[in-house]
């Protein structure tokens, strides 16, 4: 399959795609029928809507899967109805690849429809936690201006799960909103005062919530960046690293060049090196220019 999608000559796409299509009608094998879908989406010709749709129907969960995948793929924004008429009768005790593929599709095409059903899923103690975070990635992955509050509600909930509040703080750094920078610095606040061990087990929110405060043109962001760089966790010191190349804030370029030649971690300290070469700090060793 992977040498059929090399095909450059569009009318021999077209040609491939359309018979993959027809060939979904009536085709039995599981196998098949996915590997057809699969490059139907990597052909990406937008064609064959109606027929891929159809397989949304099918008894095989993997072949609805590839199906949906497929309509990602193809951004048939069209099919989200359908999409989430079918995830609404999906059990949310439950978790699945199918379950999953369905909401992470349903954000990536946009549909605003589903809002209300997702903040029930997500504020309804049956859900398992898997889903609630998919739903929470849903909404965020929206840009809805309109979903500040509610980001706010579950970002300040201290009985909420970490990540679904990291999450939620995700969401309000995209809002736009400035006015929720002194929400964010308070929860920053709160875990800046957390004893060493419970600290740690907060990197991911803390994380977040600089990210945030960065999104919103907070100025208090920078600064906060560099003491995140100094973290014993390395995750932490790599988000905040990736979040710096993305500034390229020129106050940095010290504490960036101590991580480049002394952090613990390679990945820590390649980071840094090619954060310095963006700014234009420094120049590609010439090993790298060989490569």
């Amino acid at each position: 399959m992977n040498k059929i999608i090399l095909i450059k000559d569009e009318k021999g796409k077209s040609e491939l795609n359309d018979m993959l299509i027809e060939l979904l009608k009536d085709e039995r094998n599981t196998e098949v029928k996915i590997k057809a879908l699969t490059v139907i989406g990597q052909l990406n010709l937008g064609k064959g809507i109606e027929q891929i749709t159809e397989q949304l129907d099918d008894k095989n969960e993997e072949i609805r899967t590839a199906a949906v995948n497929t309509l990602n793929a193809l951004n048939a924004v069209s099919t989200a109805p359908k999409m989430i008429e079918l995830l609404k009768a999906l059990p949310i005790d439950k978790d699945s690849i199918y379950h999953e593929a369905l909401i992470v599709t349903i954000g990536d095409l946009k549909s605003k429809d589903m809002i209300e059903f997702a903040k029930e899923c997500i504020d309804n103690n049956k859900t398992i936690l898997s889903l609630r975070e998919r739903y929470m990635l849903y909404l965020v992955k929206l840009d809805e201006p309109t979903l500040g509050e509610y980001f706010l509600k579950t970002a300040k909930n201290e009985d909420e799960d970490v990540n679904l509040r990291a999450y939620a703080i995700n969401g309000l750094g995209k809002t736009g909103n400035t006015e929720y920078a002194k929400e964010i610095k308070a929860i920053l606040t709160d875990i800046d005062a957390y004893p060493v061990n419970k600290k740690q087990r907060f990197y991911t929110l803390s994380i977040y919530a600089i990210t945030a405060l960065v999104k919103l043109g907070d100025n208090d962001a920078t600064p906060r960046l560099m003491d995140a760089l100094r973290d014993n966790n390395t995750a932490a010191r790599l988000k905040a690293l990736q979040l710096l190349k993305e500034l390229k804030d020129k106050r940095t370029i010290d504490i960036l060049k101590y991580k480049m030649e002394y952090d613990q971690n390679d990945k820590v300290r390649k980071l840094a090196e090619e954060t310095l070469i963006e700014m234009g700090e420094i120049k590609k060793s010439n090993t790298d220019d060989k490569k």
